[in-house]
C-alpha cells in the first residue's frame, strides 16, 4: 500500500469517527476577535428544548481569589432555528439572547480537548444548570452565593467534573457589578409589577362602563 494510499484510509477512518461522535463541534471567531463555540447535540432530549449551546468567550480575563476567570456570553438553540437579523445587520432570536456568565475555563483545551468541550459545553453550561446559577445571582441572600459565575471543570481520576469554588461566588455575588445587577432587577420588576396593576385597573373600568351601559 502507497502513502497516498494510507492517507487516504486515514482520512476515510477520521471521516467516519467524526460521522459517530454524538455531537457537532463549530469553532468560529467574533467580529471582534473572540472565540465563538457552536455545540449541537445530534441527539438531544426534546423535553430540553434546545440542541445547540453557544459560547462567547475570550473577551475579559479576571483574577479572583488567585484564580483566573473568563467573561463570557451564552444562549441556547435550535439547530433548525432561523437566523435573524435587523435592519442594522444585528441577530436577533435565540441564538443571540445572551446571558453574561464568569466561569473557569481553558480556553486552549476547549479547543484542542474534545472530552474537556464536552464537559464545558453539554455538562458545565447546561441551560437548567445555567439558569439556576443566574437566578440565585438576583437574589440578595441566595443559599449558595454565587453572582453570575458558574464554576468550572476540573479533572481527577482522569474524569472531567463540574466544579463550583464558593468563595469565588461569594466574592463575585458581592460585587458592586452584581449588586447593582440586583437593584435593575428589583427595579424592572416593579415596573412590572406597576405595569399590570394599571393594566387591571384599565380592565375594570372597562368592565365598569360595559356593566353601566348594559343598566341604562
Amino acid at each position: 500500500m502507497g502513502f497516498f494510499d494510507k492517507l487516504k484510509k486515514k482520512e476515510k477512518i477520521e471521516e467516519k469517527i467524526k460521522e459517530q461522535l454524538p455531537y457537532d463541534i463549530k469553532f468560529s471567531a467574533t467580529n471582534d476577535g473572540r472565540l465563538q463555540v457552536d455545540f449541537n447535540e445530534l441527539n438531544a432530549d426534546f423535553k430540553q428544548f434546545y440542541d445547540t449551546t453557544r459560547l462567547i468567550v475570550g473577551g475579559k480575563t479576571s483574577i479572583v481569589n488567585g484564580q483566573k476567570i473568563e467573561s463570557a456570553l451564552i444562549s441556547w438553540y435550535g439547530i433548525s432555528d432561523a437566523i435573524m437579523y435587523d435592519r442594522d445587520g444585528k441577530e436577533f432570536g435565540r441564538r443571540a439572547s445572551y446571558e453574561e456568565i464568569l466561569l473557569g475555563i481553558d480556553i486552549q483545551r476547549l479547543q484542542n480537548d474534545y472530552n474537556y468541550c464536552v464537559a464545558v459545553m453539554k455538562g458545565l453550561l447546561n441551560k437548567n444548570r445555567v439558569d439556576r446559577y443566574i437566578r440565585d445571582g438576583l437574589q440578595e441572600k441566595p443559599e449558595v452565593e454565587c453572582g453570575n459565575y458558574v464554576g468550572e471543570i476540573i479533572q481527577e481520576d482522569g474524569k472531567y467534573k463540574k466544579a463550583f469554588r464558593g468563595e469565588i461566588g461569594q466574592i463575585v455575588h458581592n460585587s458592586s457589578f452584581m449588586k447593582e445587577k440586583r437593584i435593575e432587577n428589583e427595579r424592572r420588576i416593579e415596573q412590572l409589577k406597576q405595569k399590570n396593576i394599571e393594566e387591571k385597573k384599565a380592565q375594570i373600568d372597562r368592565l365598569n362602563k360595559e356593566i353601566q351601559d348594559l343598566s341604562n
